[in-house]
C-alpha cells in the first residue's frame, strides 16, 4: 500500500513539473508585426544590452496576447491592443498606413489605472473604480499598503487631459 502511495505521489509530482514547464513555455509573444517593429526600435537595444542609459519603454516581453478592446472611433468599435510590463500598445485604426509613426500608439494605461477613467473613445471615458493594486512590491506588515486608489484624489475631480484626444 505504501509503495502505491509513493508511486502516486511521484506521478503527481512528475505531472505537476511537466505542467509547469509547459506553462513557462506558453509566454505570449509579440502578436502583430507593427507592435514588434515598435518594440524592436524602442526596447530592442535594451534587450540586446546595447542601450543601458534608460529603462524599458514597454518591457522585456508582452504579458498578454493581442486583444480587442472597445474604441468607439475604431472600425467595428474595437481596437487591437497588447499589454506589456510597462505599458500597452494600441492600433486604433488598422486601415491606416502601418509604416506611419503613429500607427501604434502608447495608451493611457497608467492614468486609467490611477483614476478609474477608462478611455473608450478619443474623447469618451467610462468610470470604473481604480484598482487596488499595490504601489510597493515588498509587503510592510505593520501598516496598510498604499495602492492606486489611496494615492489619487477622488476620480470625480479628474478630467481627461487635452492631449488625450490626439
Amino acid at each position: 500500500m505504501q509503495n502505491a502511495i509513493r508511486s502516486l505521489i511521484v506521478l503527481v509530482l512528475v505531472v505537476l513539473m511537466a505542467a509547469n514547464t509547459l506553462s513557462l513555455s506558453a509566454q505570449p509573444t509579440i502578436g502583430h508585426d507593427a507592435f514588434e517593429r515598435v518594440w524592436n526600435e524602442q526596447d530592442g537595444p535594451i534587450a540586446d544590452e546595447i542601450e543601458s542609459s534608460r529603462s524599458w519603454t514597454w518591457g522585456p516581453e508582452p504579458i498578454s496576447t493581442v486583444l480587442n478592446e472597445k474604441m468607439l472611433e475604431s472600425p467595428g468599435g474595437m481596437r487591437q491592443v497588447q499589454y506589456f510590463d510597462k505599458s500597452r500598445m494600441e492600433i486604433n485604426d488598422p486601415n491606416a498606413d502601418p509604416n506611419d509613426r503613429w500607427f501604434v500608439t502608447n495608451g493611457l494605461l497608467p492614468i486609467e489605472m490611477m483614476t478609474g477613467q477608462l478611455q473608450v473613445g478619443f474623447d469618451t471615458f467610462e468610470s470604473m473604480a481604480p484598482p487596488m493594486y499595490l504601489l510597493l512590491a515588498t509587503p510592510i506588515r505593520t501598516r496598510p499598503m498604499p495602492n492606486w486608489r489611496r494615492s489619487m484624489p477622488a476620480p470625480a475631480l479628474w478630467q481627461a487631459p487635452t492631449w488625450a484626444s490626439r
